[in-house]
């Protein structure tokens, strides 16, 4: 759009410096986990942190396109689709294996536990890649991410801390950070 010609010159790859941010604080987290023997739950977190990692990849894999081409478009959405779609179902399959996943829907205030079977990956996936979309499309509404991003980490850092999960309570205050 015309009202985005002033972001013109704005500097792209920023992103990288949030992935090494989240890096560099994430691993030796880990590292004392293991060493203090408290590594409940560490390892959907490890799961959670190389999902993010992979989509800062596609950002990565994107920008340098621009670069590239020397144009202010990087992948195609239908790219950018494939490889979230790919991440996601990456993600899913780990989580799955690692015995970090069930297919049951618990439904509040009901007591319903309703078991999706294989049309809980159709939705979760859907789910994901609409999240990962929503935030790229806020981004790119002159980078409002960083507030509504620092929200939602705040609300699942305390709630992630008051449920005593700490390892989800860490990762959720690095993505505050």
């Amino acid at each position: 759009p015309r009202w985005h010609r002033s972001k013109e010159g704005t500097p792209t790859m920023g992103g990288i410096s949030f992935i090494i941010g989240a890096v560099v604080t994430f691993i030796p987290l880990v590292i004392i986990a293991y060493l203090s023997g408290n590594t409940d739950g560490i390892e959907k977190t490890v799961i959670v942190m190389l999902m993010a990692l992979a989509n800062g990849a596609i950002g990565v894999v994107d920008d340098l396109t621009k670069f590239k081409n020397h144009r202010n478009e990087g992948l195609t959405a239908s790219q950018k689709y494939l490889l979230q779609l790919i991440c996601a179902g990456g993600f899913l399959a780990a989580l799955k294996l690692t015995g970090n996943l069930s297919t049951e829907l618990y439904i509040p205030y009901a007591g319903i536990n309703l078991d999706l079977g294989i049309f809980y990956y159709i939705l979760a996936i859907l789910l994901i890649t609409g999240i990962i979309n929503a935030v790229n499309l806020t981004d790119g509404v002159d980078g409002l991410a960083s507030s509504v991003t620092l929200a939602v980490g705040a609300f699942f850092a305390v709630a992630a801390f008051t449920e005593g999960l700490l390892p989800e309570a860490i990762l959720s205050g690095i993505t505050m950070g």
